[in-house]
C-alpha cells in the first residue's frame, strides 16, 4: 500500500518538476548557438527555471531581473 502511494505521489509531482526545469541554456557555457543567415526561422525559448551565474555577469540593476538568464551565441 505504501508503494502505491508513493508511486501516485510521484506520477502527480512529476509533471510540476518538469515545468520548473532549468534551460539547457542556463549556463553559459551551454550558450543556445543562433544561425545568421539571411531566413527568419521563429523558434520559443523560456527562462523559467533559469538560475543566475553572477561569477560570469554580474546581476544587472534595470529592468524585472529576477535572477535567472539564458545565454545564446552567435
Amino acid at each position: 500500500m505504501k508503494t502505491l502511494k508513493y508511486l501516485i505521489t510521484m506520477a502527480l509531482l512529476s509533471p510540476f518538476h518538469l515545468a520548473f526545469a532549468q534551460p539547457a541554456n542556463d549556463d553559459c557555457a551551454d550558450a543556445q548557438p543562433l544561425v545568421l543567415g539571411s531566413e527568419c526561422t521563429f523558434v520559443s525559448y523560456t527562462s523559467i527555471g533559469a538560475t543566475a551565474e553572477p561569477g560570469i555577469a554580474p546581476n544587472p540593476t534595470c529592468g524585472l531581473y529576477q535572477g535567472g538568464d539564458v545565454w545564446f551565441s552567435f
